[in-house]
């Protein structure tokens, strides 16, 4: 799955914490919906279902709200 974001130009990819999440991070929201969707490829070959969520990075920080 990292192979195949990476191949599609992802800046950056890891896991989110203990998992199962995983995130790339792309240049531009175009760029992240190819990553999101070769990353959905790649755990299919797997028999793994996956889902992709595209959201900006959060400049802002942590808040009380």
């Amino acid at each position: 799955v990292r192979d195949s974001a990476l191949q599609e130009n992802a800046s950056g990819f890891s896991i989110s914490g203990s998992g199962p999440s995983l995130f790339a991070v792309a240049p531009s929201r175009n760029a992240a919906y190819k990553i999101g969707d070769a990353m959905v490829r790649a755990w299919e070959k797997h028999g793994v279902k996956a889902v992709i969520y595209v959201s900006p990075i959060n400049n802002q920080g942590a808040r009380i709200v």
